[in-house]
């Protein structure tokens, strides 16, 4: 039997955005405020530092293009994520669409870890993950709803993204546990 694996997936440069947001609207991508938003979110994304790539990171949690979205569509049950449709704006006033992965129903991060391995705060933040072969066995997708800096992708998916060439991403090999 073949062992799971899954590799941290991070964006290849520190790409930085920033929204148009006034006070009418609560723009929290942070923690369980995800589940609050509406699938097609109001403001458009400006790029401050470079321009859009397929996985670009924001100050919360990395956004897709569609290229991206439907290569994650093929490996995730339809009812298992939701996409929030953003737009996303490059320095040279070009928009490009863009999407934000909502889990349905809400993730718990004992769902994937090795409780007894994991290192995690007081106030519940994960510090140091243990993913469990176990736990992980049915799923290509990992975001932890506190930490959703942390995104993790199965063997298959991360060759699925390289053979598409996906632009903006780089991944690092984890280390698995029971």
């Amino acid at each position: 039997m073949i062992e799971r694996q899954f590799y941290a997936m991070s964006e290849e440069n520190d790409s930085i955005l920033w929204a148009n947001v006034d006070d009418r609207y609560k723009f929290d991508f942070w923690r369980e405020d995800i589940y609050n938003l509406p699938l097609e979110y109001p403001h458009i994304f400006k790029m401050i530092y470079g321009d859009f790539l397929d996985y670009t990171g924001t100050n919360t949690s990395p956004i897709f293009s569609k290229k991206l979205r439907d290569i994650f569509n093929e490996f995730i049950p339809k009812e298992n994520i939701e996409w929030i449709y953003l737009k996303v704006e490059n320095k040279d006033g070009s928009l490009h669409d863009a999407y934000m992965p909502r889990f349905t129903p809400m993730p718990h991060m004992f769902d994937v870890l090795n409780e007894e391995l994991s290192i995690i705060t007081e106030h519940g933040d994960i510090m140091m993950p243990r993913l469990s072969i176990n736990k992980t066995k049915d799923k290509h997708f990992i975001r932890f709803i506190k930490n959703s800096l942390m995104n993790y992708v199965s063997s298959e998916l991360k060759k699925a993204i390289q053979k598409a060439q996906i632009t903006g991403v780089k991944f690092k090999k984890i280390n698995m546990y029971p």
